[in-house]
């Protein structure tokens, strides 16, 4: 509780997570090392502090929606969201900055990353920073992308588990998603390249009216 209170009294120009979770589930008696729905799954609890986005409408508020406690067994899986073990781990490694590890092939959760502070400080009618917003999580995303496609790449050299084709389909996805991703980038910079020199402008019309 003193953890949970201090995240929450955390400054608003700061975002603190934590993510509570258990390895694996338990059937009623006590059994944990099969494949039942119980044994497989487990809870994971998260808890951002207020500045780590303030908005009503966002992904956690939706799960939570109309949520009372009484949510277990199978009733848990239509009330929250699922995700697979392995997708922690390239998304707790973005958390803590780090890079994530080679042998990863979990893909990253974005209802669990914070927004960037200055789309979180800024009018949600602004469109321009819901684009930041939405670039900052596709930024995250390449970086997932590219780390898997690379070490199945390099699994391939030495395996024939993965079927050729099938790789050859997934460079193809990986190259189309980089093209988007790249023109993304170049409109976010030209539209901040143009604020910044609106913004100059008005600031020497200013002066010459003064």
């Amino acid at each position: 509780a003193n953890t949970l209170g201090a995240i929450d009294n955390a400054p608003s120009d700061s975002c603190i997570v934590a993510l509570v979770l258990g390895d694996h589930g338990m059937t009623e008696d006590g059994n944990h090392g099969g494949g039942t729905s119980e044994e497989m799954n487990a809870g994971l609890f998260a808890h951002f502090s207020p500045g780590c986005d303030g908005d009503d409408d966002d992904a956690a508020t939706k799960i939570i929606d109309g949520v009372d406690g009484r949510e277990i067994g199978l009733d848990a899986a239509r009330a929250f969201e699922s995700i697979n073990q392995i997708d922690l781990v390239p998304t707790i490694s973005l958390l803590l900055g780090l890079p994530i590890p080679y042998a990863n092939i979990g893909g990253l959760v974005p209802a669990l990353l914070p927004k960037p502070r200055y789309s979180r400080q800024s009018s949600p009618s602004d469109p321009s920073k819901t684009d930041e917003g939405t670039l900052h999580i596709a930024t995250a995303l390449a970086l997932n992308a590219a780390q898997v496609w690379r070490y199945l790449h390099e699994y391939s050299k030495s395996s024939r588990d993965l079927p050729s084709d099938q790789l050859k389909e997934l460079k193809e996805l990986l190259d189309s998603a980089t093209i988007v991703y790249r023109d993304a980038l170049s409109y976010s910079q030209m539209v901040t390249e143009s604020e910044s020199n609106l913004n100059g402008e008005s600031g020497n019309y200013q002066d010459s009216t003064a």
